[in-house]
Order: structure tokens, then C-alpha cells, then sequence
């Protein structure tokens, strides 16, 4: 099926749009110390919000009742879909339509290339030939596939970046996702190059390079996915080898990716890792992690255990949409809670609506309002604190102020310096002060809402 007529249109409008081009706006950023205001040297250990716990261990939630909360996130809400059950023939039209809505919508933002100058009519033409929508057929028949290793998943068929900001790289706006090795897709359709396939993860579309993904029949997939005897991945990065003693380095995967468990023996787990060969089909090999790196199934839901996986995290960089192989706020929350067994949404405002809402706040509710919340109702372990573009895990509440761990970028300055951003750049704990004096206000200001998993 042809579309020649909207994308003609698709590159009048951002002509007309974008033709004469403005100049980025430019913050200013400063080093945030070491340590985050407010925070003392204990503070930055599990142990001390486990002690100020009256019950670690309690078991928040048993896999029947995580089972169901997983069926309420995914069919229920919409937020998850589980590949394996994708049906063989989609929708082309629709497809069409979503990626020339996509082109569209990244030429509305007003973006920059890495050579600091915006992108003109003349890239958006080249991306949209690559994107190769007139040759999307009405019903296309869907390939299934398994990650094979580490891959960016991205919006547009490129490696290229687009940054707002002519002068930071640190957020590209390209970068939608990251999919770990043994990540389930759906293929739906192929560059004009062949290089790149868009694919359907279990939380977000995108396109990534054709070499990272091994092929297989929906049967296939099944039984890969569907596996009784499995480990979770408890640590930040934990390395897989081709041969028991750790010595031949292969690829490494984030906290919470599943792999499937062939036998345990002492130091070693002998795990399943999908490749792909050379016809770009799937193929099963041997693969091997250290088991104090893993659980052999999930970790039990409980404070203790999510406030341990979080700090295992600790320090570790930022990275928008897994850029440069790290995690930013609602990746960390997604790899935190899926070690028990929970599958949180991609996005931060998904995951505040996953939960269960013990506050949600206007734009004129006042911190105390939100302090008492906290106070009465949030619970150590299992409580997300959302603001706009952010998600956050509660630790606990120290002499009338509350602490989180999260993954942010920077926080806004103050005083004299109220315009400026301190760069965190991590993974951090932190009071709900943070930020308090600057122009955007503090994390407790800025807060919308209060859910609990």
C-alpha cells in the first residue's frame, strides 16, 4: 500500500515549520557534591533503612497476588503486552499511520544534530526513505524474534542523536529504549536498508539494528519464554561467559532479566542464551554467570529485598532511555521490582497509575499536604513517589524529613544559582528537600503522586 501523499505533506508542513530554525537554549550546569544535601554517610547503606523497618521480611505479596497484579498492569491496563501472544497478522494501515505520526512528531520539537545545527527538511526526507512506509502492506505478516544481545532500541531507523539542546548530548532524543539479551519481539517491518527492523518489545516499539535480533516461529518463542527452571539477575550488570570458568567474556545484562537456568553448580549457574546464527535464526547455547549473581527464581517480595536490590544500584550512572548501557528513573524502578516478580511499566507516569494511589495532588496542593500523606500512608519498600518526568522510591521518613533513592540527571540550584542545574548524574539518595530555592522548587513541591505496589 501506498502513502506518498501524507509523506509529501509530512515534509510541506515541517518546512514551513522549522524552515527558518531558532537557537537552543542553553542552561547552565554545575558538579552536585559527592554527597547530596541533607544525606550522612549511613544513609547510603541498605542496612540503615532496613533497621528503621518494623518488618523487613513481611511478604508484601505472594506470586499468585504478583501474578495477578502483572495481569492488571498488562490486559488490564494496557501498559505491558506479552509478545508471545501478539497475533501473526497486524494491522498495516495502523502502522503506516503511527510511524508518519512519529516523523512528525520529532520534527514539532525543534531538535539538533550532533554537529550542534537543527535538523533540516533534508534529514527528515532521508529518515523518512528509510523508514520505508509505502512499502508496509495492508496486513503484515509478524516475524518473532529473541534479542540476542545488548541493543538501543530507537526512534527513528539511525544511530544518529537529536538533542533539544544544541550544546548537551546527554539526552538524545532517538533513544527510546534499550532491550536487554533474551528480550522477546515482535518484528513488523524492515528498513529500506535492511539494517534495522521495527520491533515490539513487551513495554515499547522501536527500531533496532537487524544484526542484534535471532528469528524464530512464534512456537519457538513460546518455549524459550516459558521456562519452569530460571534465574533472575540481582546484581546492577552481571557478565555472561561462554565456559564455566568466567574467562570468555560474551555480553552482560541489567538487574531483572530472566534467563533460562540449565544446571547450578557451586560458583557457576549454566544458563540458556539465545544467538542468532548465521542464516539470522534463533539458536540456544550454553551460557555462564556467577551464581552470587543471580537468584535461582524470584527473590521474595519483601522491604528488605527491594531496598537491597535498589542500593545494589547505588552511584551507578544515569542514561535517558538506556543510553550508554545505563538505566534512567523508571528503568531503575522496572529492574528493582522485577527481581520479585513484578513487571512495572517502561514510563514513569505509567507507573505511577500501576499501583495502587495512596495521594494525588492538584497543581495548588501544598507540601505539608503531601508530607502528612507520606507520613500516614506510604510504606517503606513498596511506595513510588511520581512528579512529572520522575519516579522515586520511598526509604523512610528521619527527624520530619523523607528520603528516596532514584535515578535522576540533576537537581536545580539555589541562592544565587537558583537558574542553574546541579549535575547528580546517578543513582542517589536523597531527601524530598532536594531542589527547594530553585525555580522549579523542591521534589516534595513538585510532587503529584503517591502509589504503592
Amino acid at each position: 500500500m501506498h502513502y506518498k501523499k501524507n509523506i509529501v505533506l509530512i515534509f510541506l508542513f515541517g518546512f514551513i515549520v522549522f524552515g527558518t530554525g531558532c537557537a537552543g537554549i542553553q542552561q547552565n550546569h554545575l558538579p552536585a557534591p559527592t554527597q547530596l544535601p541533607g544525606i550522612t554517610r549511613d544513609m547510603n547503606r541498605p542496612g540503615f533503612w532496613i533497621s528503621r523497618h518494623s518488618h523487613p521480611d513481611k511478604i508484601l505479596m505472594g506470586l499468585t497476588g504478583i501474578d495477578d497484579f502483572n495481569r492488571h498492569v498488562g490486559k488490564g491496563l494496557g501498559f505491558i503486552r506479552n509478545i508471545v501472544d501478539v497475533e501473526p497478522i497486524y494491522d498495516g494501515k495502523a502502522l503506516a499511520r503511527s510511524m508518519e505520526k512519529r516523523i512528525v512528531k520529532q520534527r514539532f520539537k525543534h531538535l539538533y544534530l550532533k554537529n550542534g545545527r537543527l535538523a533540516d527538511r533534508l534529514f527528515y526526507r532521508d529518515m523518512t526513505r528509510q523508514m520505508n512506509i509505502k512499502n508496509i502492506p495492508h496486513d503484515v505478516v509478524v516475524r518473532y524474534g529473541v534479542v540476542s544481545t545488548y541493543t538501543d532500541q530507537r526512534v527513528l531507523p539511525t544511530c544518529r542523536g537529536m538533542y533539544s539542546d544544541s550544546r548537551n548530548r546527554e539526552f538524545d532524543r532517538l533513544q527510546n529504549s534499550a532491550l536487554d539479551l533474551g528480550t522477546a519481539v515482535a518484528v513488523l517491518h524492515d528498513s529500506a536498508d535492511g539494517q534495522w527492523q521495527y520491533v515490539l518489545s513487551s513495554l515499547s516499539a522501536g527500531w533496532v539494528k537487524t544484526e542484534t535480533l535471532a528469528l524464530c516461529s512464534q512456537n519457538q518463542l513460546r518455549a524459550f519464554k516459558d521456562r519452569d527452571s530460571f534465574v533472575v539477575v540481582t546484581g546492577a550488570k552481571v557478565d555472561i561467559y561462554r565456559d564455566p570458568r568466567l574467562t570468555k567474556y560474551y555480553d552482560h545484562v541489567r538487574m531483572g532479566t530472566r534467563l533460562g537456568m540449565a544446571a547450578l553448580s557451586g560458583d557457576v549457574v549454566q544458563v540458556k542464551i539465545p544467538v542468532r546464527n548465521a542464516r539470522g535464526r534463533l539458536e540456544i547455547h550454553k551460557g555462564y554467570v556467577c551464581t552470587k549473581k543471580v537468584s535461582k527464581g524470584f527473590l521474595p517480595y519483601t522491604p528488605r529485598n527491594i531496598i537491597t536490590q535498589a542500593f545494589e544500584c547505588l552511584n551507578a550512572p544515569y542514561g535517558w532511555g538506556g543510553m550508554h548501557g545505563e538505566q534512567d528513573c523508571s528503568r531503575f524502578m522496572n529492574s528493582v521490582f522485577a527481581t520479585v516478580g513484578i513487571q512495572l511499566p517502561r514510563n514513569s507516569s505509567a507507573q505511577a497509575k500501576a499501583g495502587v494511589t495512596l495521594g494525588a495532588f492538584g497543581e495548588h496542593a501544598d507540601s505539608i499536604e503531601k508530607g502528612q500523606v507520606i507520613h500516614d500512608k506510604a510504606e517503606v519498600g513498596s511506595t513510588l513517589l511520581h512528579l512529572n518526568g520522575h519516579i522515586m522510591l520511598y526509604l523512610g521518613e528521619v527527624e520530619g524529613h523523607f528520603y528516596v533513592i532514584h535515578s535522576l540527571w540533576g537537581y536545580g540550584g539555589t541562592g544565587n544559582v537558583a537558574h542553574q542545574i546541579r549535575v547528580v548524574n546517578g543513582v542517589k539518595v536523597s531527601s524530598l528537600d532536594l531542589g527547594s530555592g530553585s525555580v522549579k522548587g523542591s521534589l516534595l513541591e513538585r510532587l503529584k503522586t503517591i502509589v504503592m505496589m
